[in-house]
Protein backbone atom coordinates (compact mmCIF):
# COMPACT_ATOMS: atom_id res chain seq x y z
CA UNK A 1 0.00 0.00 0.00
CA UNK A 2 3.36 2.68 -0.36
CA UNK A 3 1.49 5.61 -2.15
CA UNK A 4 3.23 9.22 -2.36
CA UNK A 5 0.85 12.33 -2.83
CA UNK A 6 2.70 15.80 -2.96
CA UNK A 7 -0.93 16.95 -2.28
CA UNK A 8 -1.68 14.46 1.21
CA UNK A 9 -0.36 14.10 4.62
CA UNK A 10 -2.28 11.09 6.69
CA UNK A 11 -4.13 11.76 9.08
CA UNK A 12 -4.76 8.61 12.23
CA UNK A 13 -6.98 7.91 15.34
CA UNK A 14 -5.59 5.35 17.25
CA UNK A 15 -8.50 2.63 18.34
CA UNK A 16 -9.55 0.80 21.56
CA UNK A 17 -6.73 -1.46 21.46
CA UNK A 18 -3.20 -0.07 20.30
CA UNK A 19 -4.08 0.11 16.47
CA UNK A 20 -4.83 2.65 14.26
CA UNK A 21 -7.03 3.52 11.57
CA UNK A 22 -5.57 5.96 8.80
CA UNK A 23 -6.96 8.22 5.45
CA UNK A 24 -5.43 10.72 3.55
CA UNK A 25 -5.27 14.47 4.27
CA UNK A 26 -5.35 16.84 2.09
CA UNK A 27 -3.16 20.05 3.77
CA UNK A 28 -1.16 20.75 0.15
CA UNK A 29 -0.30 24.62 1.24
CA UNK A 30 -2.25 24.69 4.48
CA UNK A 31 -0.13 25.49 7.69
CA UNK A 32 0.37 23.28 10.72
CA UNK A 33 -2.05 25.84 12.95
CA UNK A 34 -4.50 26.34 10.28
CA UNK A 35 -4.84 21.87 10.35
CA UNK A 36 -4.76 22.57 14.00
CA UNK A 37 -7.27 25.33 14.25
CA UNK A 38 -9.71 22.90 11.95
CA UNK A 39 -8.85 20.11 14.17
CA UNK A 40 -10.06 21.54 17.39
CA UNK A 41 -13.97 20.70 16.58
CA UNK A 42 -12.59 16.76 17.00
CA UNK A 43 -11.41 16.18 20.36
CA UNK A 44 -13.53 13.26 21.22
CA UNK A 45 -12.76 9.46 20.48
CA UNK A 46 -16.31 9.93 19.03
CA UNK A 47 -16.30 12.76 16.92
CA UNK A 48 -12.52 11.77 15.54
CA UNK A 49 -14.56 8.36 14.64
CA UNK A 50 -16.51 9.88 12.27
CA UNK A 51 -13.42 11.41 10.30
CA UNK A 52 -13.05 7.85 9.09
CA UNK A 53 -16.26 6.93 8.41
CA UNK A 54 -17.70 6.52 5.07
CA UNK A 55 -19.95 9.47 3.67
CA UNK A 56 -23.28 9.40 3.91
CA UNK A 57 -26.28 11.13 2.35
CA UNK A 58 -28.69 12.03 4.74
CA UNK A 59 -31.45 13.50 2.59
CA UNK A 60 -29.77 16.51 0.48
CA UNK A 61 -27.19 17.26 3.05
CA UNK A 62 -23.73 15.35 3.30
CA UNK A 63 -21.42 14.03 6.22
CA UNK A 64 -20.80 17.49 7.69
CA UNK A 65 -17.05 16.41 6.78
CA UNK A 66 -17.54 16.13 3.26
CA UNK A 67 -17.52 19.69 3.19
CA UNK A 68 -13.68 19.96 5.03
CA UNK A 69 -11.15 21.23 2.26
CA UNK A 70 -8.80 18.66 4.21
CA UNK A 71 -10.50 15.36 3.54
CA UNK A 72 -11.00 13.89 0.24
CA UNK A 73 -15.05 13.35 -0.86
CA UNK A 74 -13.38 9.72 -2.20
CA UNK A 75 -12.12 9.14 1.02
CA UNK A 76 -10.71 5.35 2.08
CA UNK A 77 -9.70 4.40 5.14
CA UNK A 78 -7.12 1.69 6.24
CA UNK A 79 -6.27 0.09 9.78
CA UNK A 80 -2.65 -0.57 10.93
CA UNK A 81 -1.51 -2.99 13.57
CA UNK A 82 0.81 -0.53 14.89
CA UNK A 83 1.87 3.50 14.54
CA UNK A 84 4.94 2.00 13.44
CA UNK A 85 3.17 0.51 9.95
CA UNK A 86 1.92 4.57 8.87
CA UNK A 87 5.43 5.64 7.62
CA UNK A 88 6.37 1.95 6.16
CA UNK A 89 2.95 2.35 3.89
CA UNK A 90 2.61 5.71 3.15
CA UNK A 91 5.51 8.18 1.73
CA UNK A 92 4.47 11.35 3.21
CA UNK A 93 6.61 13.87 5.35
CA UNK A 94 3.75 13.60 7.95
CA UNK A 95 0.74 12.39 9.91
CA UNK A 96 -1.50 13.69 12.29
CA UNK A 97 -2.49 11.62 15.03
CA UNK A 98 -5.03 11.54 17.65
CA UNK A 99 -4.26 9.66 21.06
CA UNK A 100 -5.68 8.03 24.20
CA UNK A 101 -5.27 11.12 25.91
CA UNK A 102 -7.83 12.61 23.68
CA UNK A 103 -4.85 14.95 22.11
CA UNK A 104 -3.48 15.46 18.47
CA UNK A 105 -0.27 14.66 17.72
CA UNK A 106 2.28 15.94 14.81
CA UNK A 107 4.29 13.02 13.49
CA UNK A 108 7.06 14.13 11.16
CA UNK A 109 10.04 12.92 9.59
CA UNK A 110 13.79 13.55 10.81
CA UNK A 111 17.08 12.88 9.79
CA UNK A 112 17.58 8.91 8.84
CA UNK A 113 14.99 6.95 9.46
CA UNK A 114 13.93 9.30 12.75
CA UNK A 115 10.45 10.15 13.27
CA UNK A 116 10.06 13.07 16.05
CA UNK A 117 6.42 12.79 17.72
CA UNK A 118 5.07 16.02 19.46
CA UNK A 119 1.57 17.19 20.65
CA UNK A 120 0.33 19.97 17.61
CA UNK A 121 -0.49 22.39 20.60
CA UNK A 122 3.07 22.88 21.35
CA UNK A 123 3.36 23.98 17.52
CA UNK A 124 0.55 25.99 17.55
CA UNK A 125 1.26 27.62 20.77
CA UNK A 126 5.22 28.54 19.51
CA UNK A 127 4.38 29.63 16.12
CA UNK A 128 3.68 33.31 15.58
CA UNK A 129 7.15 35.16 16.11
CA UNK A 130 9.12 32.29 13.80
CA UNK A 131 7.45 29.96 11.33
CA UNK A 132 6.63 26.55 12.01
CA UNK A 133 9.35 25.15 10.03
CA UNK A 134 12.18 27.24 11.73
CA UNK A 135 10.65 25.92 15.27
CA UNK A 136 10.15 22.17 13.81
CA UNK A 137 13.90 22.87 13.21
CA UNK A 138 14.58 24.09 16.19
CA UNK A 139 12.59 21.58 17.86
CA UNK A 140 15.12 18.98 16.37
CA UNK A 141 18.29 20.66 16.86
CA UNK A 142 17.49 20.95 20.66
CA UNK A 143 16.07 17.25 20.12
CA UNK A 144 19.32 16.07 19.25
CA UNK A 145 21.42 18.11 20.97
CA UNK A 146 20.09 16.71 23.85
CA UNK A 147 20.14 13.01 23.16
CA UNK A 148 23.91 13.35 21.79
CA UNK A 149 24.93 14.91 25.21
CA UNK A 150 23.45 12.00 27.14
CA UNK A 151 24.67 9.28 25.06
CA UNK A 152 28.51 10.61 25.16
CA UNK A 153 27.63 10.61 29.01
CA UNK A 154 26.92 7.60 29.44
CA UNK A 155 28.68 5.57 27.09
CA UNK A 156 32.65 6.53 27.95
CA UNK A 157 33.60 4.85 24.41
CA UNK A 158 31.97 6.61 22.22
CA UNK A 159 33.29 9.88 22.97
CA UNK A 160 37.19 8.65 22.18
CA UNK A 161 35.24 6.83 19.23
CA UNK A 162 34.27 10.35 17.90
CA UNK A 163 37.81 12.41 18.90
CA UNK A 164 39.24 9.79 16.79
CA UNK A 165 37.26 9.20 13.47
CA UNK A 166 34.70 12.28 13.62
CA UNK A 167 35.78 15.37 15.70
CA UNK A 168 36.26 17.04 18.86
CA UNK A 169 32.99 16.61 21.18
CA UNK A 170 32.13 20.48 21.32
CA UNK A 171 32.99 21.10 17.92
CA UNK A 172 30.03 18.51 17.06
CA UNK A 173 27.23 19.96 19.24
CA UNK A 174 27.99 23.36 18.08
CA UNK A 175 27.98 21.84 14.32
CA UNK A 176 24.64 20.52 15.06
CA UNK A 177 23.55 24.06 16.84
CA UNK A 178 24.22 25.55 13.54
CA UNK A 179 22.52 23.67 10.97
CA UNK A 180 20.80 25.93 8.53
CA UNK A 181 17.61 23.33 7.55
CA UNK A 182 16.93 19.68 6.96
CA UNK A 183 19.39 18.86 4.52
CA UNK A 184 22.71 20.05 6.49
CA UNK A 185 21.08 18.88 9.77
CA UNK A 186 20.63 15.20 7.87
CA UNK A 187 24.38 14.77 6.73
CA UNK A 188 25.30 15.97 10.57
CA UNK A 189 23.05 13.00 11.48
CA UNK A 190 24.94 10.57 9.36
CA UNK A 191 28.03 11.36 10.38
CA UNK A 192 27.12 11.26 14.15
CA UNK A 193 25.34 7.84 13.65
CA UNK A 194 26.81 5.58 15.93
CA UNK A 195 25.58 8.44 18.99
CA UNK A 196 22.30 8.43 17.84
CA UNK A 197 21.95 4.22 16.80
CA UNK A 198 20.35 3.34 20.53
CA UNK A 199 17.67 5.82 19.90
CA UNK A 200 15.37 3.66 17.68
CA UNK A 201 13.14 5.09 15.10
CA UNK A 202 10.50 6.78 17.37
CA UNK A 203 11.46 10.41 19.53
CA UNK A 204 8.59 11.33 21.52
CA UNK A 205 8.32 14.77 22.80
CA UNK A 206 6.16 15.59 25.93
CA UNK A 207 5.52 19.14 26.50
CA UNK A 208 4.41 21.22 30.16
CA UNK A 209 0.78 21.46 31.10
CA UNK A 210 0.57 24.54 29.48
CA UNK A 211 2.04 22.55 26.23
CA UNK A 212 4.41 26.21 26.07
CA UNK A 213 7.78 24.18 26.28
CA UNK A 214 9.72 20.74 25.69
CA UNK A 215 9.30 19.11 29.57
CA UNK A 216 10.81 15.93 28.35
CA UNK A 217 12.28 13.91 25.63
CA UNK A 218 11.81 10.17 25.11
CA UNK A 219 13.61 7.53 23.20
CA UNK A 220 12.70 3.83 22.93
CA UNK A 221 16.29 2.99 24.36
CA UNK A 222 14.69 3.49 27.65
CA UNK A 223 12.39 0.18 26.55
CA UNK A 224 15.92 -1.97 25.47
CA UNK A 225 15.21 -1.43 22.32
CA UNK A 226 12.03 -2.78 21.60
CA UNK A 227 9.47 -0.63 20.21
CA UNK A 228 6.40 -0.12 22.41
CA UNK A 229 3.29 1.85 20.78
CA UNK A 230 4.45 5.15 22.20
CA UNK A 231 1.02 5.98 23.91
CA UNK A 232 2.63 3.56 26.34
CA UNK A 233 5.50 5.34 26.78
Amino acid sequence: MRKNKNDCSVIAGRQGDTSVVCSWFEDAGSTICEVGRYLEQYQTAEKVKCIFQPWKEAGNRKNKCTESDFLPANQESWIMKSEDNIFDSFSVPHCYLYEWDQNWYYIFRGPGDLLFKLPLQLIMNNTGEISEGDYLHKVQIDVLTAIFRQRVRVDPYLRLYLVIYVGEYEDLLQEIRDSRDHEELGLIYQRLTRAYESCGRWIVIESDENCNKISRIITVDEHKGVHIETCLW
